[in-house]
Order: C-alpha cells, then structure tokens, then sequence
C-alpha cells in the first residue's frame, strides 16, 4: 500500500479546522464525521486506504487529556496583563509541529496549552526587576506527558521573557542524552552538537517561516563541567535565551554554579 501521508495532513488540518470548537472544549466530534470526511474527499482512494487513514484520524482525534488540579500559595497573576505583547514564537512553532506534524491531537494540544499558561502564571513575571523566586513541584505518571509538558513550558518561558533555562535530567550520562535529544527536537531545533562542521537541522524548524535558536550550553554528548565553567559567556551577547539540560549530579551543578557566580561577578 503506497505511503499516505499527504493525504491523512490534509485530512488532520480540515478536521481541526471544521471541528474546533468541539477540539478547544474537549467535545467529541460527531459520530461518523470524519467517516464522512475521508470517504467525501478530494482523494481517489481505494477502499483499503480510506479505511487506513480513518483508522489513523479517529485515533489521533478520539485521544484526549484531561486537565490536572493544582495547589498554590500567594502569587501575582502577570500573564493575561502582558499576553498582547509577547511573542510565542518557539510555542507557536512547537504548537503547529504538534498539530500539523500529527504528534498530538488538538485537543490534547489545547489542555497542553491551558495547563502550561497556568504553570507559567506561576512562575511569575521575568521582567520584574530586583530578587525574588518561585518554587514549585509537578507530578505525574510514567509515561504521562511530563516531557511534553516541560518541553511547551520552556517554550513560552523562553517567549516570555527568561534568559537562562536549567533543565535538571536524571542522574547519569544516557538520560541526560536523552533529554538533550528531546530538547533539541522541541525548542532548540537543530541538534546540539559542539563545534559541528554543519548544523542539522530538525523537522521542528519547518514549522515556522524565521529561524531562530536559542543557545545552548550543554550537548547531546557533552554536561556541564569543570572545563565549561572556565569559559565566560555574556547574556548580553545572545539576543535569544539559553538552556543548559544538566544532570543531577554534584559535579555539574558546582560547575554551573561557579559559571554563574563569575557572571554575576563580572556584569
């Protein structure tokens, strides 16, 4: 059976488009609808093919996520004040390769988006001036959507307005990977590779019409250390933010506590 792909986005974009409401509300989509869709497209297909790619839409538009509930101390709301002047450049490219690149369902995607407004409200606002700090902590099942979750976060943290993401990743070298590859497919765009002699870039970037990269300071094979921290590096420098995914471990965080601190030091 020949490859469907072009066929089951055109059908994934006009069933978004023509059921959004049902999608943004987490309703169900009528009985039959996408049925209809397929069998009343454009396409000539053949019985086979029309019953592949509605067994692939119901399962991408049936999926849903509910939204969890949080407990929260004193915080001052910030983002729906600032929301018109920001520009969710790395979330809205996130957002379409979800949707259009059939990663996630939209429904699924419109929770993803609610949920992470909330968690960033939370956060508070990175233009304020002067110290301060939240804390807080999120649970979740094994295979729950954790990574999506943080990876949406990072996302519109970074639009908001945080220069400098620390990304904690598990307590040894694979993992850690893991979530640097991870990253790099959901906010950096292309793979972190130090001193490459060409960048490969990743389907992520097709999604928005401008290039843009946020800088990185950890790769896919290589932590924080000793010998990162000897190297001074100016937030001023970078029009865009940075991340470093680093582990758990007492070695890598005194590295980039110490890189911090001679920062600071020396601004």
């Amino acid at each position: 059976m020949r490859a469907l792909d072009s066929e089951i986005a055109y059908f994934r974009i006009r069933i978004a488009q023509q059921f959004a409401d049902q999608l943004n509300s987490s309703a169900p989509i009528p009985e039959g609808a996408i049925r209809n869709e397929v069998v009343n497209g454009p396409f000539k297909l053949s019985h086979e093919e029309s019953e592949e790619i509605i067994r692939e839409l119901e399962s991408n538009f049936t999926t849903s996520q509910k939204r969890g509930a949080a407990v929260t101390s004193d915080y001052k709301p910030w983002l729906s004040s600032r929301r018109s002047g920001i520009d969710f450049y790395y979330w809205n490219r996130l957002r379409r390769y979800y949707l259009e690149g059939g990663v996630l369902a939209p429904q699924v995607v419109a929770t993803l988006d609610a949920v992470t407004d909330e968690v960033l409200d939370y956060l508070g606002d990175p233009v304020n001036q002067g110290a301060w700090s939240r804390r807080g902590m999120v649970m979740g099942h094994v295979q729950s959507g954790k990574t999506t979750n943080y990876s949406a976060l990072i996302c519109k943290a970074a639009d908001a307005g945080y220069k400098v993401i620390i990304l904690l990743a598990g307590i040894t070298n694979s993992l850690r990977s893991q979530t640097q590859e991870r990253l790099d497919e959901t906010f950096i765009g292309k793979k972190s590779v130090f001193q490459a002699t060409a960048q490969t870039a990743l389907p992520l970037l097709t999604y928005a019409t401008l290039k843009r990269f946020p800088a990185y300071g950890t790769s896919r094979d290589q932590d924080f250390n000793k010998r990162s921290a000897g190297v001074i590096f100016s937030l001023e420098a970078h029009s865009e933010p940075m991340i470093f995914i680093t582990k758990k471990n007492r070695g890598p965080l005194e590295s980039l506590q110490s890189a911090s601190f001679l920062l600071t030091m020396l601004r």
